[in-house]
C-alpha cells in the first residue's frame, strides 16, 4: 500500500521551522539508520481453520531516525518501511510504512509555544479476525492509519503565585483505502491555572478541557467537556493529599447502574475524588484516588516498587475513550510480540477492538512482577478490562490476559527470550468469545557491534465460538539486522 503524504502535515512542520528564530541552530543532532532482512516460514499464512496454506516470506525493512535539540526547537523522527514478498501467495505482497514524528517550538520566549506530531502505523480492522503482531500472517486484517495534529499554546507565569496555560488542539485521523469511514477531525481547547511557589504547604489547580470530534461518515459527532478544581495539602515530604471536584459532560453519555449496565445520562453530572500520592523512597511510589464521576464510581491506582531483585507494578483506571482516542495515543498499534522483557516488564498486549466511534467507559487493571537473577529475568504480566458502551447496539465486553516471559543471557553476545501467553476476548454483539494461546522462543546473537541476528519459533492457537476466528499456526523466523 502506498504512503499518504498529507499537505497539512508538511505545512505544520515547515511552519514550526520557519517561525522559530533559531530553528537551524541545533546544539545537538542525533542520526541513526538500520536495515533488517528477515525470512519467515509459516504453515498457515492466512490464519484460517480450513484450507491452510504454508508459505515462505522475505521481508526487508530499512529505517532511519533523526532527533534534534536547540534552545527553542526540538524535533524527533523515526521512519521505517517494511516490504514483504510471499513465495506462494503473492497476492499478499505489500509494503508497510511506519512513521513517528514530533516537533516542539518556543515561538515567543517563555510565552508562545507550538507542538506538532505526525504518525503512520498499522492497526487491526476486526478483533474477530486474525493478524500477527508483525503483519506476516493474516495481513488482510490490517489497515494503515495516518494521524497528525497541531497544538499552539500560551503560557504565563504570574510571578510566584500561579502559572497558566491556554492551548488549542487540532488533529486528524485518516484510514487507508475503503476504511475511510472512520476519518475524523478533532478540535479542542484547554486551560489550566496551577499554584506557584508562593503556596508552600498547600497546592491547587483549575482545569477546563473541551474536545469535539467530527466524522466524515454518518457516525455521530462526539463532544466531551470537563471542568474541575483540585485542592491539595503537603502533609509531609513523603505524602501529598488532594481533593478534586468538578463537572463533566459527554454527548450521549451514560451511567453504570448497580447491575453493571450502561444507562443514558445526557446531562452529564458532578464528580469528585479524594486521594494522594506517597513516595516513601526512590524505589517505591503510590498514587491512588477514589470517588464518583458522572458515569458512576471511579478509582485510580498507580503503584511501583523496585526491590533488589524484583519489581512490582499495579495500575487501575476508569477512562472515557473510544477507538479514535486509542489510535491518537498510539495504544492501538500492533506490537512486537518478540520484544525483550527487559525492555518493558509489562508485556501483555491489551486487545485491539474493532473500530467504533462511540464513547465507552474502560475499567482496566494491569499488573506485573519482574524477577531478576544473575543471567535470567522472569516477568509475569496480566491485565483485565471491561468495556461499557454508551449505545444500545454494543454489548459490554470483558477481556483478560496473562503472559510469562523468560529472558536468559547465555553469554556476552548471546541471549534467549521465551514467552507463554493467554488471552480471552469477548465480543458479545456477535456472541464470539476467543481464547488465544501463544508460545515463542528466540535466540539472539550480536555478531559485531553493528550487526545482530536472531532465529526463533512461534506457536499460536486461537479457539473461538465462531469458526472464522479459529486458527493454529507454527512459524520459524530468522532476521539479520545492521545499524549504521
Amino acid at each position: 500500500m502506498g504512503i499518504i503524504i498529507n499537505n497539512k502535515t508538511v505545512i505544520a512542520f515547515f511552519l514550526i521551522l520557519f517561525v522559530s528564530s533559531n530553528s537551524l541552530a541545533f546544539s545537538n543532532v542525533d542520526m541513526s539508520a538500520g536495515l533488517t532482512v528477515g525470512m519467515d516460514y509459516t504453515d498457515n499464512v492466512d490464519l484460517t481453520d480450513r484450507n491452510t496454506e504454508s508459505d515462505l516470506i522475505l521481508s526487508v525493512t530499512p529505517s532511519v531516525g533523526v532527533s534534534t535539540q536547540g534552545s527553542r526547537l526540538s524535533t524527533q523522527l523515526n521512519y521505517s518501511v517494511s516490504g514483504l514478498a510471499y513465495n506462494k501467495t503473492s497476492a499478499n505482497d505489500d509494503m508497510y510504512h511506519n512513521l513517528s514524528s514530533s516537533a516542539n517550538a518556543e515561538l515567543v520566549k517563555n510565552s508562545i509555544f507550538l507542538d506538532a506530531f505526525a504518525n503512520t502505523r498499522q492497526v487491526l480492522l476486526n478483533q474477530n479476525l486474525n493478524a500477527s503482531s508483525d503483519l506476516v500472517s493474516g495481513s488482510q486484517n490490517t489497515t494503515t492509519t495516518y494521524t497528525y495534529g497541531l497544538s499552539p499554546s500560551w503560557q504565563k507565569q504570574w510571578e510566584n503565585y500561579a502559572t497558566s496555560e491556554l492551548v488549542y488542539h487540532y488533529d486528524e485521523v485518516k484510514f487507508s483505502g475503503s476504511n475511510s469511514g472512520g476519518d475524523s477531525t478533532g478540535n479542542g481547547v484547554g486551560f489550566v491555572l496551577t499554584s506557584g511557589t508562593k503556596f508552600n504547604q498547600y497546592f491547587w489547580d483549575l482545569n477546563y478541557d473541551y474536545n469535539k470530534t467530527s466524522y466524515d461518515s454518518n457516525s455521530p459527532d462526539t463532544t466531551t467537556e470537563l471542568s474541575y478544581v483540585t485542592l491539595g495539602y503537603h502533609y509531609s515530604r513523603l505524602l501529598d493529599l488532594r481533593v478534586r471536584m468538578g463537572y463533566e459532560n459527554y454527548d450521549d453519555s451514560f451511567q453504570i447502574d448497580q447491575n453493571g449496565n450502561a444507562t443514558n445520562n445526557d446531562n452529564g453530572g458532578f464528580g469528585w475524588t479524594i486521594g494522594g500520592n506517597w513516595h516513601p523512597s526512590a524505589r517505591t511510589s503510590l498514587d491512588a484516588s477514589w470517588g464518583e464521576r458522572a458515569f458512576g464510581r471511579t478509582a485510580f491506582l498507580d503503584f511501583t516498587h523496585r526491590g533488589k531483585r524484583i519489581t512490582w507494578q499495579l495500575n487501575y483506571s476508569d477512562d472515557i475513550d473510544n477507538s479514535r482516542g486509542q489510535i491518537i495515543n498510539n495504544s492501538q498499534t500492533i506490537n512486537d510480540g518478540n520484544s525483550n522483557p527487559d525492555d518493558n516488564f509489562n508485556n501483555v498486549d491489551t486487545p485491539l477492538a474493532t473500530f467504533n466511534p462511540n464513547l465507552r467507559l474502560t475499567r482496566r487493571l494491569t499488573g506485573s512482577a519482574s524477577y531478576r537473577l544473575s543471567k535470567s529475568t522472569f516477568t509475569l504480566s496480566l491485565y483485565s478490562e471491561r468495556l461499557y458502551y454508551d449505545d444500545a447496539d454494543n454489548e459490554n465486553n470483558n477481556n483478560y490476559g496473562t503472559s510469562l516471559d523468560w529472558g536468559l543471557r547465555l553469554g556476552g553476545r548471546t541471549s534467549m527470550n521465551t514467552r507463554v501467553s493467554w488471552q480471552q476476548l469477548e465480543d458479545l454483539d456477535i456472541d464470539n468469545t476467543q481464547e488465544r494461546k501463544e508460545f515463542s522462543v528466540f535466540l539472539n546473537r550480536t555478531l559485531t557491534p553493528s550487526v545482530s541476528a536472531n532465529i526463533g519459533y512461534t506457536y499460536q492457537r486461537n479457539d473461538a465460538d465462531l469458526r472464522l476466528s479459529e486458527y493454529v499456526e507454527n512459524r520459524i523466523t530468522a532476521n539479520l539486522s545492521k545499524s549504521f
